[in-house]
């Protein structure tokens, strides 16, 4: 694995670079922060907009937002960040193949295997950092505004929407060297995203998609059965390793 460090340090600079770190901190910034606040204030929105509606009329909320609310809104908007992560990492080694900058990353002792790592290791430890920036936003604003959070679901939740996204990493990474150019694989890795949320909507298979699996967070923020969490977490972790292993084995073979 000769290189890995060095390309982690060219990696984690062309993300400064290229705005790409800021442009995923705001994004899990807003998540952790906002959906509290929005849950909180959605009663009141509906409220003001019924009366306006409904020609003086007022609707009555009846139930109040609590802990479980905001936390529902929190995995709402955190299921928006998939194709965020995928358009980030997209073009990560398309636009260098591209580019021709691939070729002269590859001088030895350089290795393809240390190109590709490199390439999953740094977006996957900025979305672990983002998650832990987001989920502490919104532990903080949940705990002012509705209550105490139970801190062992909260964990657990996040740690299953952390693999969501490591999914997608991996799946971005895999249409970026499959992918001769950087619009081909943004259509890999969106289409792959649309494929993969369709098949969370076929009875029995998509409990086991990854797409099931924040399906399953959602259950289990909301309190209900959640019988093929164990074997979804599995099933989109065993996929991610897979299309590492594929794309770098199809990144051996070509000719950069």
């Amino acid at each position: 694995m000769t290189g890995f460090l060095p390309l982690c340090r060219k990696e984690l600079l062309e993300q400064l670079r290229t705005h790409r770190l800021l442009v995923l901190a705001v994004a899990f910034v807003l998540v952790g922060l906002g959906s509290p606040l929005l849950a909180k204030a959605t009663p009141d929105l509906v409220s003001r907009f019924a009366e306006d509606d409904l020609g003086g009329m007022e609707l009555v909320i009846v139930k109040e937002p609590g802990v479980r609310e905001a936390l529902f809104q929190y995995h709402k908007n955190f299921a928006m960040l998939p194709l965020l992560v995928i358009l980030l990492n997209v073009g990560a080694i398309a636009s260098e193949k591209s580019r021709r900058i691939a070729p002269m990353a590859l001088v030895k002792p350089v290795s393809r295997d240390a190109y590709l790592l490199a390439k999953a290791a740094v977006p996957a430890l900025l979305t672990l950092g983002g998650t832990l920036l987001s989920a502490s936003g919104c532990l903080l604003y949940t705990t002012a505004l509705f209550g105490e959070v139970d801190p062992a679901g909260f964990a657990v939740a996040n740690a299953l929407l952390l693999l969501v996204l490591l999914f997608y990493v991996a799946l971005a990474l895999f249409g970026s060297v499959v992918a001769p150019g950087v619009a081909s694989a943004a259509g890999v890795g969106i289409g792959g995203f649309a494929l993969i949320s369709l098949a969370g909507a076929i009875p029995g298979l998509g409990d086991y998609t990854p797409a099931g699996l924040l399906s399953g967070v959602a259950d289990l923020i909301l309190g209900r059965a959640t019988p093929h969490l164990a074997a979804a977490a599995l099933v989109t972790g065993l996929a991610t390793a897979a299309l590492l292993v594929v794309a770098g084995r199809v990144l051996t073979r070509q000719e950069l």
